[in-house]
């Protein structure tokens, strides 16, 4: 009963040229709905005898929507000639329907979310006390570890008073990002050309986990470690107590948005300078044209990541 998987397509776009050429441009709104997507039966019933190695079949519905574009600008000052350039792009994937069984909590469905939907427990911030922890739903369940002061304090999504697998839900953005954009200039004067180039990316997610985000995995230490939890500094902490061994058992260290970053980001993508020799230096040496110039690459980034994640501060 298998088949081809069905792809439908919508496009429409706009081109335009105003201000006698100077501004040019493109936009499109696209749709892209997928049926009978071709992936892994997730309930069977066990008298098929298949429940340990379930069949592949047409059980999968996608829908993409999204924008692309783009915008120039070019503009002649006297000697001067400036050109700009950007484009975006902007794409969200929804899954619509898949082989999976209906759940009373809807959040714990794949039906409705992104496709590879980031999910985890949802941080309510750190425990300030023994009495915070008792009047506080229980988490004496994670992984069977004793709950103390300073650790992740997480949310009671179906407020059943305890906190387990049924209260992880889908938390911030897909980890490939939804938009990405990117802006170029260039000027001309006299020989002398200069251009830049901005790349960036947005609404977008990165978990962090092991030496890059937990204090004492491999020993190292780092700047926001200053912030854990003591208790003097119970009601200003911003990271959890330190722990003998931060390992991904450790219910502080399970899945959630305490450690998932926005990882939109702009990098200053290239730069270049360059002078042109006019023609008639030139041709005494036999040479027709001669351009030199300085070029670099991938100079800056700024983000949300590595800002907090770059430089080791000693122990205490």
């Amino acid at each position: 009963n298998l088949t081809w998987e069905v792809a439908k397509k919508f496009d429409i776009g706009v081109d335009f040229s105003i201000f006698n050429g100077k501004v040019t441009g493109t936009v499109d709104y696209f749709v892209d709905k997928r049926d009978d997507i071709f992936m892994q039966r997730n309930q069977m019933p066990l008298t098929t005898g298949l429940a340990d190695q379930t069949p592949m079949a047409n059980v999968g519905k996608m829908k993409s929507v999204g924008w692309d574009g783009n915008i120039a600008f070019t503009q002649q000052i006297g000697q001067v000639s400036l050109q700009l350039r950007g484009n975006f792009t902007y794409q969200k994937t929804d899954i619509l329907d898949m082989d999976e069984a209906a759940n009373e909590l809807w959040y714990k469905m794949n039906k409705g979310f992104q496709l590879n939907q980031s999910r985890g427990f949802i941080a309510l911030g750190l425990f300030k006390d023994q009495e915070d922890i008792d009047r506080s739903p229980s988490q004496a369940s994670l992984a069977n570890k004793t709950i103390l002061p300073g650790d992740i304090k997480y949310k009671d999504l179906n407020h059943d008073g305890v906190i387990d697998s049924n209260d992880q839900a889908p938390i911030g953005y897909n980890p490939v990002p939804e938009m990405t954009f990117s802006l170029a200039a260039g000027l001309n004067w006299k020989g002398i050309d200069f251009s830049i180039l901005l790349q960036g990316a947005a609404r977008s997610s990165i978990y962090l986990q092991q030496d890059i985000a937990w204090d004492n995995f491999w020993g190292n230490y780092y700047e926001e470690h200053i912030g854990r939890w003591t208790p003097e500094t119970a009601a200003t902490a911003t990271y959890p107590r330190f722990t003998k061994a931060a390992t991904a058992a450790h219910p502080n260290y399970y899945k959630s948005d305490y450690w998932l970053k926005d990882s939109k980001y702009l990098r200053l993508k290239n730069i270049q300078l360059g002078y042109t020799i006019p023609r008639k230096l030139l041709k005494k040496f036999g040479v027709r044209s001669l351009r030199v110039y300085a070029n670099a690459y991938n100079l800056f980034t700024w983000d949300n990541v590595c800002l907090l994640y770059t430089s080791p501060s000693p122990r205490d």
